[in-house]
């Protein structure tokens, strides 16, 4: 090469290679037959690019929500665009480290990472029933197991009282997912009894009653049905009937009595026989008075008032 030259690349010769004052060679100098002078040269040899080899610190395929540590980058950087040495990594896909000199690219290994879902976890199933009838919960089918709040282990179970049921689930893949459902059994009806009644004025109307009822998931409220019971004097006393029947045939009912004063016949008065005053000028009698009965009352006396006084000749 002559001197103060610039040369990058590999020189081959089958002799000898002189390189003059100055020159500068970047690369190599290959000789088959002869040495390799040099006088006050510059020579840099390129490094050639070494490829990093990246590890994973757990298992690669598993659960969302789970995570695997790679490591091993020297130099390089991450397809994530990261360039530390280790990343944590939380979502499927291939990873690899890029290395770049002047001497060119080399890429590492590729490491595929793989994140399962989670199993979506359901019961099936009545939720509300009535007593002595139990009802059966089921999970989704075909899962690597089932564990139930109830120590069961079967895809379904059977329940027979009231509260929350819950499951643990397991896919083929390790990967865990878990629900609930509440249960409830409809309790037999409860009715809200009335007091008796006793209407105080003759000939009143009887009422329209009604109550409320109650179980363990509904309520309502229901009118009784009136009939006579008895009628004695002027005394009538009505039997009201509440009664029904709830969404689980739970029949209920309770009554209650409503007396009530009838009187429909008119009161009775006893005559009063015509009075002759036999004496001229004798005075009126003070008081005339009779009695009356009723068949709903006591009766009583009653006194007469005087009407309009007729005089015919001697006579008034």
């Amino acid at each position: 090469m002559g001197e103060n030259s610039l040369f990058q690349g590999t020189i081959l010769a089958n002799g000898a290679i002189n390189l003059l004052d100055g020159a500068t060679l970047i690369g190599q100098a290959l000789s088959q037959d002869g040495a390799v002078s040099l006088q006050n040269n510059l020579i840099t040899i390129g490094v050639p690019v070494i490829a990093s080899s990246i590890t994973a610190g757990s298992v690669i395929s598993f659960c969302l929500g789970g995570s695997v540590t790679l490591s091993g980058n020297v130099g390089g950087i991450w397809n994530t665009g990261a360039v530390s040495s280790e990343i944590t990594v939380t979502a499927s896909g291939d990873y690899f480290v890029t290395n770049i000199t002047n001497c060119g690219t080399e890429v590492s290994n590729i490491i595929s990472v793989t994140v399962n879902p989670l199993p979506i976890c359901s019961i099936s199933g009545i939720n509300t029933t009535c007593p002595g009838e139990p009802t059966q919960l089921c999970a989704a089918d075909g899962l690597a197991s089932y564990l139930w709040n109830t120590g069961a282990t079967s895809q379904c179970v059977s329940v027979n009282s009231t509260g929350n049921y819950s499951v643990t689930i397991t896919d083929g893949n390790g990967c865990v997912g878990s629900c609930n459902q509440d249960v409830t059994f409809v309790c037999n009806p409860v009715i809200t009894s009335v007091a008796p009644i006793e209407l105080f004025s003759c000939n009143e109307e009887l009422p329209v009653l009604s109550t409320s009822w109650i179980d363990c998931s509904t309520s309502g409220n229901i009118t009784g049905v009136s009939a006579l019971q008895s009628s004695i004097g002027c005394v009538e006393t009505y039997m009201y009937t509440f009664s029904g029947i709830d969404a689980c045939g739970n029949p209920f009912s309770t009554q209650t009595i409503v007396t009530r004063t009838v009187d429909v016949t008119n009161p009775v008065i006893v005559e009063v026989a015509d009075v002759q005053i036999a004496s001229c000028a004798q005075p009126w009698p003070a008081v005339v008075s009779t009695t009356w009965s009723d068949s709903c009352s006591a009766g009583g006396q009653i006194i007469g008032i005087a009407g309009a006084v007729a005089i015919v000749g001697c006579s008034k």
